[in-house]
């Protein structure tokens, strides 16, 4: 019987840590569940021929810029009909990377080339806008627009400068961002693609 005193000293030594233990066991199941990562989107595979004129072989991408607040990986977008200048981002989906890198590489798949030609024009893009826009609860129109400025290289001084912009009616939802914003970024690009064949073909 004179192990009776003894389990007992040792279960009241160890009681305190198996509470510790059952509370914050207890604590974690209270605990909200993490954020799910958001779902990430890109403009979608390019199909389409290219380029779309010979004379395009000779023009580079110099850069394909834009200010910080459209260089993030978020979906923008703008309520008109409430409070305009502020500008929000959906939650739950993202882009895979900021929209100035992805439509660099549209662009560049669009005046792909077989490498061999040589840089004659060199070709500067500025993303303005990237954003789907409410003008009520119920209605929204994706939009984008660039400013583009063509030098040709060794030439003289003059720049080429056009601005584009697309626009689209979507759903008024996070799936008419994820899909008509790709669609008026294809639209504005093949549109800058079709200036810069003029420019470098009337040279």
């Amino acid at each position: 019987m004179a192990d009776v005193p003894r389990r007992a000293l040792r279960l009241l030594t160890a009681l305190p840590t198996l509470l510790l233990m059952l509370w914050l066991g207890g604590c974690t199941a209270l605990l909200p569940e993490p954020e799910p990562a958001p779902s990430r989107f890109d403009l979608g595979p390019w199909s389409e021929p290219a380029p779309i004129d010979a004379d395009l072989a000779g023009v580079r991408v110099q850069s394909l810029r834009a200010a910080s607040w459209l260089n993030v990986a978020q979906i923008s977008y703008r309520q008109l009909h409430r409070r305009p200048e502020a500008v929000h981002h959906y939650a739950a989906h993202a882009w895979i990377a900021p929209p100035p890198e992805m439509l660099a590489v549209r662009l560049e798949q669009m005046l792909a080339s077989d490498g061999d030609a040589r840089e004659r024009w060199r070709l500067e893009v500025e993303l303005l806008s990237f954003e789907q826009v409410f003008t009520s609860s119920q209605d929204a129109r994706a939009t984008i627009m660039l400013r583009a400025s063509l030098r040709e290289r060794g030439g003289d001084d003059r720049i080429h400068q056009r601005s584009f912009i697309a626009t689209e009616p979507v759903t008024a939802d996070v799936d008419g961002a994820i899909e008509g914003l790709p669609k008026v970024a294809d639209a504005a690009l093949r549109e800058l693609v079709a200036w810069a064949a003029d420019v470098t073909t009337s040279r």
